[in-house]
């Protein structure tokens, strides 16, 4: 009998684990050539079928090219949103490429350049291998409907050097009908001066904060800057009823700091007031409190303001970028149901047969519903 048990507890997590997985990846492996002949421009085109709404994007590149900082690539949505996203300021006279680009990595890509002589397709070496961020946010398509065709452009600035595309990737995370994932239009926007700077998002959707069926849940908030010296900063969200939470204050380094990216999320077990150089953390508690606590009760349809203000204004410069947030609808609320299993089932075979009938019917009770049994969707066969 423990074999039914299994079978009938792992019919009920996989159909759990389809519902929740959201992470998509889409590949084109059409090999584009790139001429050792004067400069030009190369395209790839890949169609993407799902639909939503984009709530992170990583994209993954394979590749093969002598004098890597020959290129700049850059990649368009369908609806039109074009980022550059591997731009090599330098001059990197190495080969080959094989990267993934994450806003969240913690290196540049533009900053890397291993040595690499390997001229062949496939490479054996690469100048750029492993996961580093773009040059510029990918959270820049966060908020788009991924559906339609995703365009990769190659523009190789020399002659003498050539090689291939030979594939490249679109890793989604898209959010599930009802979830809340928006991002700001009108970036970037310049930082010292002005001493205070801020970017809104308008959302439509109607419902609270809360932990009820119905209610949004506050997953996180992120945005990518610049800062010629992060520790002046205050930042702040303010919500349509005007609640406002300091995300962080003070925090960062004491001096430049590049292009980078802070989440802030309830389920995070780094304070950011431990952020005192370098570059941030994957994600950090929002300083003054938790998101789901401070705007507990509050609707989330109206204007949220980030606000950036610089304590110290001595013209340091610096950018913001990005701005999201994004919020899941609670669908499900309460325990998980309990599965009751058959009792042990002993059976006579008949003489001279090998094998016998075993007739039993799967039993499922939920806390809040009583006997679901009806709603098993596949236990092992009966008979």
């Amino acid at each position: 009998m423990k074999k039914i048990t299994f079978l009938i507890l792992a019919s009920l997590v996989l159909s759990t684990f389809s519902w929740q997985a959201n992470a998509q990846t889409f590949t084109q492996s059409t090999q584009v050539p790139i001429s050792t002949g004067a400069p030009a421009t190369y395209t790839s085109t890949l169609n993407v079928p799902a639909t939503g709404s984009i709530t992170d994007l990583n994209v993954d590149m394979d590749i093969a090219h002598t004098w890597v900082s020959d290129l700049i690539i850059s990649l368009t949505s369908p609806d039109g949103t074009t980022i550059t996203i591997l731009d090599y300021a330098g001059s990197c006279s190495q080969n080959n490429i094989d990267v993934v680009l994450d806003d969240s990595a913690g290196t540049n890509v533009s900053t890397v350049c291993a040595t690499s002589g390997s001229t062949t397709n496939p490479p054996t070496t690469w100048a750029m291998q492993g996961t580093f961020a773009p040059n510029n946010p990918l959270a820049g398509f966060n908020g788009e409907d991924p559906m339609g065709d995703w365009i990769l452009t190659i523009v190789d600035g020399a002659t003498g050097d050539g090689g291939a595309l030979n594939e490249w990737s679109l890793i989604f995370t898209i959010a599930a009908p009802g979830d809340i994932s928006e991002c700001a239009t009108g970036l970037p926007l310049g930082l010292d001066p002005p001493a205070i700077q801020t970017s809104t998002i308008n959302v439509t959707e109607t419902g609270v904060i809360g932990a009820a069926s119905g209610d949004y849940n506050f997953d996180d908030v992120m945005f990518n800057f610049a800062s010629g010296y992060a520790s002046d900063l205050i930042i702040t969200l303010t919500s349509p009823s005007n609640t406002s939470l300091v995300l962080s204050s003070y925090n960062g380094p004491d001096g430049n700091l590049p292009a980078s990216t802070l989440t802030f999320t309830d389920s995070s077990g780094n304070a950011v007031t431990g952020w005192n150089g370098g570059a941030p953390l994957a994600d950090y508690l929002p300083e003054g409190g938790l998101l789901n606590t401070v705007f507990a009760g509050e609707p989330v349809n109206g204007t949220w303001t980030l606000t950036i203000y610089d304590d110290y204004v001595f013209g340091d410069g610096g950018s913001l970028n990005s701005f999201c947030l994004n919020m899941s609808l609670i669908t499900v609320v309460g325990n998980a149901p309990t599965i009751a299993c058959p009792a042990d089932i002993t059976i006579n075979n008949a003489v001279g047969t090998c094998g016998a009938v075993a007739n039993f019917a799967g039993v499922a009770f939920d806390d809040e519903d009583g006997n679901i049994s009806g709603d098993i969707i596949a236990t092992p066969a009966s008979g």
